[in-house]
């Protein structure tokens, strides 16, 4: 479990208890060479070597309605405190790589390059498994403490397509806690939308 991440759950959670660095529970920092995840019960295996910074940039989110997402998505909100400075708690946000791995079912496919990267996704909706690639861009407001995170990937065997925005921010509640807000919103399209009705 992560300490910054475990707490975004919808659902309520016990308090887990806090670590004395960010990122996943027992976890160092991700191996240069390689990094590895379980998607689907397989263990995957990627070169860091073979990752090509450009395969961020194959789908132009710019091109995405977006107002859509902002209209008709589905919400969802989650505040969680951290005992972490405010300034610590910023920059671990500012690492998708170390953020990716606090996810359960995510990970990126590329390296991350000026605010972007691929990444993939792995969710079950019932007996139905999915695995949802594309891409992830990230505006980071360093003064605010604010950053907006829009992500859109697609599952290639259902052809579900899906659409997310995310807007966290990182408040200072007291000089060694800091109290993080998150809203996300999210649309699925295609197949695995009607199941979900």
């Amino acid at each position: 479990a992560c300490d910054i991440c475990c707490r975004k759950a919808s659902m309520p959670m016990m308090p887990a208890p806090v670590p004395a660095t960010i990122g996943p529970a027992g976890s160092h920092p991700p191996a240069q060479d390689s990094e590895s995840s379980d998607i689907g019960g397989q263990r995957r295996v990627i070169s860091r070597a073979a990752q090509e910074p450009a395969a961020a940039a194959e789908t132009d989110l710019s091109d995405i309605d977006w107002a859509a997402v902002e209209e008709q998505g589905v919400e969802l909100e989650q505040a969680f405190d951290v005992n972490h400075p405010q300034d610590e708690v910023w920059r671990f946000f500012d690492d998708l790589d170390r953020v990716a791995h606090c996810m359960p079912g995510a990970r990126l496919t590329s390296a991350p390059e000026n605010g972007r990267a691929g990444g993939e996704v792995a969710i079950k909706l019932g007996p139905i498994k999915s695995a949802f690639s594309g891409q992830v861009e990230i505006q980071r407001d360093d003064q605010a403490y604010r950053a907006e995170v829009h992500s859109a990937g697609r599952d290639s065997i259902s052809a579900s397509q899906a659409r997310a925005i995310i807007v966290y921010q990182v408040h200072a509640k007291d000089v060694e806690t800091s109290h993080v807000t998150v809203s996300v919103k999210f649309m699925l399209a295609g197949a695995l939308a009607q199941f979900g009705r």
